[in-house]
């Protein structure tokens, strides 16, 4: 693997021909695979393997098994990250003490990572809005949000300049910046070939604008986590220091244990922190944080429309599905469908819906026809979904199947709505008619794997 030798000046001239070295000898040997697991669907998986330092949920995996194959994965028993990316985890952890009661915004979200991982730390408190400009990426980000299964989280699809909307909203920012990919130099070997010193230009210039036109959203007080999957000042440390400089932002220090092997970055007295494959089994990260400085005058926001609220005479049937200890908000999406949403945060997500474009929002319970639900997928992956359902547990190859959509019957005496389950995992709906069922998994969800061949070479 030939790397630009642009990449190799700027790396030997910030960390030193030996560090260069190193890291060209690792960027040769494959990447580590790595998951987190999800803190409440865990019970269902079986992977096992070793921790990674900076997440409870975090593992490393001996090697690397067909992902696809696994109808846990699919249920969102676990995702597939990096390790370094779990770092956030760790700085969250740091920031907000045992406040989880906070509104997060994970700017630049796709494919959605990160944003489950902050779902998963808040845990049903708080709000999180997932915001992805690119459509194609932001339904990719909405797919993988369903996984997660909470009920707190907002996907949109906006610029980050449309944030200047709601000022002063949100505790905590996370801009996982667009960059030149050098992180990813060993595990995608493509990008190598993208790599250009006018493009880490460019996309330094870019990811300030995107944290300028973003910043009057958070509010004074609030952290603005910066990060990237590159190694180069230009796009790193460089932009803290703009930012510091030409923002109202304070750098701020974190505390991390040595064992970590966290390469701390410095200059001009701001400090990022520096993940790469030869100082941890993972891929490249840059993570700083900077906290606002100023108050702003912003008022109270100003709605014309809100979301329609679920009449109380259908609540019962919706409250049916559910074993949420809380007292949520029902309420119509403008396609009629019906959304579960904790109450406390109801008013926030009207302004949000004023003022962004709203994919995804809470849980997507389904339509109401006559006094019964329709299901959507979204109901089938929430974690606080009601124990008193019908369900049906599909062995191995039949929950494929039904992952496939090749499963045209069960062996069920309940007719009607069921829930498909693999290991008590819930998958998505069928309708049992008996004579054979409907499968109500979305195309978008669809295995299109030949299952059964690649089974037996992952099983043989």
């Amino acid at each position: 693997m030939i790397l630009p030798s642009g990449f190799k000046k700027n790396i030997v001239s910030q960390w030193g021909q030996t560090s260069w070295e190193q890291l060209e000898n690792a960027i040769q040997k494959p990447p580590a695979t790595s998951v987190r697991l999800h803190p409440i669907k865990q019970k269902f998986v079986t992977l096992e393997g070793s921790p990674v330092p900076w997440c409870p949920f975090g593992l490393y995996l001996s090697e690397r098994p067909v992902f696809t194959l696994d109808p846990s994965f699919h249920g969102g028993g676990y995702y597939v990250q990096e390790a370094a990316s779990m770092f956030l985890w760790f700085v969250l952890e740091k920031l907000t003490g045992s406040n989880k009661e906070i509104t997060v915004l994970d700017l630049c979200a796709a494919p959605g990572g990160k944003s489950s991982l902050i779902a998963s730390f808040l845990d049903h408190h708080g709000l999180l809005v997932s915001n992805e400009v690119i459509k194609n990426r932001a339904y990719i980000l909405k797919s993988n949000i369903e996984k997660s299964g909470y009920h707190n989280v907002v996907v949109t699809q906006n610029d980050p300049k449309d944030f200047q909307n709601v000022p002063e909203f949100f505790d905590i920012i996370l801009v996982d910046a667009p960059c030149s990919g050098e992180g990813m130099f060993r595990k995608d070997p493509a990008s190598i070939h993208e790599w250009s010193e006018d493009n880490v230009e460019l996309c330094s210039a870019r990811q300030k604008r995107i944290v300028a036109d973003v910043l009057p959203a958070l509010k004074n007080g609030g952290y603005l986590l910066y990060s990237t999957c590159t190694y180069n000042d230009f796009e790193n440390i460089d932009n803290i220091v703009w930012a510091s400089d030409h923002l109202p932002l304070e750098n701020v220090a974190l505390d991390i244990p040595d064992f970590y092997n966290v390469l701390p970055i410095h200059k001009k007295g701001k400090t990022g922190y520096q993940f790469a494959p030869h100082l941890q089994n993972s891929e490249g990260l840059f993570f700083s944080v900077l906290q606002k400085q100023q108050k702003q005058e912003s008022g109270k926001i100003k709605t014309t429309k809100s979301f329609v609220k679920v009449p109380n005479k259908s609540i019962p049937v919706l409250k049916k599905y559910s074993d949420s200890t809380m007292e949520p908000v029902y309420f119509f999406d403008p396609n009629e469908e019906v959304h579960l949403f904790p109450a406390p945060y109801f008013e926030l997500v009207n302004v949000l819906y004023n003022k962004c474009r709203i994919i995804y929002c809470g849980i997507n319970m389904g339509r109401l026809i006559k006094e019964e639900l329709i299901p959507n997928h979204s109901l089938a992956l929430y974690i606080l979904l009601s124990g008193y359902l019908q369900k049906l547990d599909l062995p191995l190859v039949q929950s494929l199947e039904f992952l496939q959509k090749s499963l045209n019957d069960v062996s069920s005496d309940e007719k009607g709505w069921l829930l498909i389950t693999y290991r008590n995992l819930g998958l998505g709906w069928v309708k049992n008619l008996g004579n054979r069922v409907n499968n109500y998994l979305p195309n978008e969800a669809k295995i299109r794997m030949d299952i059964h061949k690649n089974m037996d070479k992952e099983f043989m």
